[in-house]
């Protein structure tokens, strides 16, 4: 245990789960339910509301890329020292089918999961490339069309 709450980061993340109020603001904005915290993952409930809808009856892209976001960075959180705290430097995403319902789970993982997954769906031929960069870290991943 660490921090003048006596509290690893972890510990402290994991009150989340029951205590929304301690969620950043932005959070509670897009209605983030936090339900499950562990080393190098989180995995957050969001609801898709008839406000965060674009004229096409689907969720904006920017919400989207919010609730990733959010997800990775907590999953990341995890793992950092008492002190420490990061953030997005550069987030690229493909959207490759709308939302158009919830909810949408976001899940946030170490690389290793990546991987794995990743040679499940292709064996052999994708690419995941990942590691610190000037600005912060950037992960690729190449895979088929």
């Amino acid at each position: 245990m660490t921090g003048a709450e006596g509290k690893s980061q972890l510990e402290k993340l994991r009150e989340l789960v029951s205590n929304r109020q301690k969620l950043a603001p932005v959070a509670r904005l897009v209605d983030a339910h936090v339900e499950a915290v562990d080393p190098g993952r989180a995995r957050i409930r969001y609801a898709v509301k008839p406000e965060f809808m674009h004229p096409g009856k689907a969720v904006q892209g920017g919400i989207v890329t919010a609730y990733a976001d959010m997800a990775m960075a907590m999953a990341a959180q995890t793992l950092c020292a008492e002190g420490e705290f990061l953030a997005t430097s550069q987030l690229s995403i493909s959207f490759l089918l709308p939302v158009t319902r919830g909810p949408v789970f976001g899940e946030g993982t170490g690389s290793r999961y990546l991987r794995a997954r990743l040679e499940e769906a292709f064996p052999g031929a994708w690419n995941l490339s990942d590691g610190p960069t000037e600005e912060g870290w950037t992960t690729v991943v190449e895979m088929p069309a």
